[in-house]
């Protein structure tokens, strides 16, 4: 239909490179070579092993730092190369296999919301549609009540007639 969905894969890179997956990631908790308890990724980045919490302002200062950290290109099969840079492997794999998981949370988020935003839009056409098909049928029972005998004026047949047809569209419409 020409129009892109949200979840079509030319959009993974935007999505892979987005704010809003980067925010996420960096609230998540990993492990460092050199720490054995869990961090989040803010923490690490801004290089804080303290017990405060994070603030805002860390994860907007390193939400840059981390989509530095990623780098997503489409290769000419479509396929998507992903890479993840940082001075510790193990970070680097975990960092990779959280982003895809999110990814996927985002991509269903996404498509749950387009199929929702789909329902919504159907469920009331419908009740537009029934509302004007009671419509035209009262229109129609008024002009037969108001109009008794119609078998002897050519003009009031074709009007009932165009009642009719504007009834069967809106039924089948409904």
């Amino acid at each position: 239909d020409g129009q892109s969905s949200l979840v079509d894969t030319k959009l993974y890179p935007e999505i892979i490179k987005s704010r809003r997956l980067a925010r996420e990631l960096l609230k998540m908790k990993f492990k460092t070579d050199d720490k054995s308890e869990s961090l989040p990724l803010v923490k690490i980045l801004s290089n804080d092993f303290s017990d405060s919490a994070i603030s805002i302002q860390q994860i907007y200062n390193n939400t840059g730092k981390l989509l530095k950290m990623i780098n997503v290109k489409t290769t000419p099969t479509q396929l998507l190369s992903l890479e993840i840079g940082s001075i510790d492997k193990d970070l680097s794999i975990n960092l990779m296999k959280a982003l895809i998981s999110k990814l996927e949370e985002l991509l269903i988020t996404f498509k749950d919301s387009e199929v929702s935003e789909k329902k919504e839009f159907i469920l009331d056409r419908i009740l537009r549609i029934e509302s004007d098909l009671i419509t035209h049928e009262d229109e129609l029972k008024t002009f037969r009540e108001k109009n008794r005998k119609i078998n002897y004026s050519p003009a009031l047949v074709l009007q009932e007639e165009r009642f009719i047809r504007e009834i069967e569209v809106q039924k089948q419409i409904y």
